[in-house]
């Protein structure tokens, strides 16, 4: 399984492209909605949330989180919740995790203190915890205001610069299962910046995270944001 740790809506399946055209959707995408999510698929996630349903069925959760409802999806979205989690929800997403379940997190700038949360109760036993601070960039590029990150050089994972050019796995990459990591330091020439950064995305009011053994870094803020070189987004194979 994969863990990454970076609504108002109908709890249904909604048809999609691909099911109106004869193939149905594989798979289900669930969000949550019972945190009082910062984000929601009706808001900030509308372009990506149309294009999930032409792929995915999608729903969202607005009841408490159970293991058995986890368990009728591939991946579960946890976009900015700003609740507490019970004991009991703690432990229906740690046997989800462990049988095989993918759960997204995600946390805006503050952390756990300005949304209200505990979330970093469960991603500390996968090696990862939330900070509660912001990113920021030092140096004026494209965006205004400070804390949206334009993030050259930051990705620390290859395999998504290959995803997001559209290439294919290599087939010595197809052999293994695991994530390849390349960080960018302030002292790399161009050519290795390039080859590193892959591509650049922006950062907005986010926070870093702690993140050590067993889950590993695929996002940083890059040489240039600061803090500098931290990271903002990890990853959890089982």
């Amino acid at each position: 399984s994969r863990s990454l740790f970076w609504p108002p809506a109908s709890h249904s399946a909604v048809m999609g492209e691909s099911e109106r055209n004869g193939a149905k959707p594989t798979g289900e995408i669930l969000w949550d909605a019972a945190k009082k999510e910062a984000a929601t698929p009706t808001t900030s996630y509308k372009k990506i949330y149309k294009k999930m349903k032409q792929e995915y069925q999608c729903s969202v959760l607005k009841e408490a989180v159970t293991l058995d409802r986890l368990q009728e999806a591939s991946l579960v979205v946890f976009a900015g919740p700003r609740e507490m989690f019970s004991t009991d929800e703690f432990k229906a997403l740690k046997d989800y995790i462990a049988g095989g379940g993918s759960v997204l997190f995600m946390l805006g700038e503050g952390g756990e203190a300005k949304h209200q949360t505990n979330i970093n109760y469960l991603l500390e036993e996968f090696g990862v915890s939330v900070n509660s601070d912001a990113v920021v960039r030092t140096v004026f590029h494209k965006y205004h205001h400070p804390k949206e990150v334009f993030i050259s050089n930051g990705i620390l994972c290859q395999d998504i610069s290959r995803c997001a050019w559209g290439e294919p796995k290599k087939l010595a990459e197809k052999k293994r299962d695991e994530l390849s990591i390349g960080v960018a330091r302030e002292d790399d020439g161009p050519e290795i910046m390039q080859h590193r950064g892959g591509c650049d995305f922006v950062y907005p009011y986010g926070s870093t995270l702690n993140v050590q053994k067993p889950a590993i870094p695929i996002l940083s803020s890059g040489p240039i944001s600061y803090p500098l070189n931290r990271p903002v987004a990890a990853a959890y194979s089982k």
